[in-house]
């Protein structure tokens, strides 16, 4: 159980850094999204890949 929403965004960012580090950011995976849900099963937050490494360190949507 997260205790708020900075604490969900956080969680789902992190999970989703270390899932691009295993299995790359390339195709499909960037276009995914994580949910994050209630005990209720209500959406909370909705986390898109690709915009958890924009603001990672060295993160880069482009390959030079």
């Amino acid at each position: 159980m997260l205790v708020d929403p900075d604490r969900a965004w956080e969680m789902a960012r992190a999970m989703i850094r270390e899932l691009l580090k295993t299995d790359g950011a390339e195709g499909a995976l960037l276009s995914a999204t994580i949910e994050v849900t209630d005990d209720d099963g209500e959406i909370v937050l909705e986390f898109p890949f690709s915009e958890a490494i924009l603001d990672a360190p060295g993160g880069s949507l482009t390959r030079h």
